[in-house]
């Protein structure tokens, strides 16, 4: 088994909806959208129209470059928004409802963007070593079941569409695990640190698959 083959035969999701991770670029933008509408949507539900564009105005401000605008909005956003009823806190920030939001989407977005722009085996294979590092054999068997956390389905749709790229790029799937070890060890990994690393994932890819 190679790291490329990370797909439906060996992390299969048990539920009918395809998880994040297993999307391909296009869903995950119209999936995006749909979300942002649909934020943008209760936000109005919860606080009106005047109240949701103070709302984004303010969360906007929050992270200015300018410390003192951002905590006079800091301090306003508190004063406007900071305490909510239950029904608010469950339209505004998805309290107690399943599902991911439009940012989880948008972070997985822009990975899409990264490894598109990668156009050398060394960054690709680069993107893949940094991926596995977040992930465990737990993460694994999690995300074989359609679960997983954010960090490890963002792992995951890394590898997926790095093993994509590397393809694409005419590289050899078997060369991908060496290609990594050969990335850390560009990073200042030493090369048995590296080679565990990898080797390590792929043993937890190979025992869960098995399993």
């Amino acid at each position: 088994m190679t790291l490329t083959e990370i797909g439906p035969s060996h992390l299969h999701a048990a539920n009918a909806a395809l998880p994040l991770w297993r999307r391909d670029p296009p869903e995950l933008l119209a999936l995006c959208e749909r979300l942002k509408a649909s934020e943008a949507a209760q936000l109005v539900e919860a606080f009106g129209e005047a109240g949701a564009a103070r709302f984004r105005s303010l969360d906007r401000a929050r992270d200015s470059v300018d410390p003192r605008r951002a905590d006079e909005a800091s301090a306003e956003f508190d004063a406007l928004f900071g305490t909510l009823t239950a029904e608010q806190e469950r339209l505004v920030y998805g309290v107690g409802e399943a599902g991911p939001c439009a940012e989880t989407v948008a972070a997985l977005l822009r990975i899409v963007d990264r490894v598109s722009s990668a156009w050398t085996a060394r960054e690709v294979a680069s993107l893949a070593a940094g991926a596995i590092r977040t992930l465990a054999g737990s993460d694994l068997v999690a995300l074989r079941s359609g679960g997983g956390t954010e960090a490890a389905q963002a792992a995951a749709l890394t590898l997926r569409l790095v093993g994509q790229q590397w393809a694409a790029m005419g590289q050899n799937v078997t060369a991908l695990p060496g290609a990594m070890i050969g990335a850390l060890v560009h990073l200042g990994w030493g090369e048995h640190d590296a080679a565990e690393c990898v080797g390590g994932f792929v043993r937890d890819l190979t025992i869960d698959a098995a399993a």
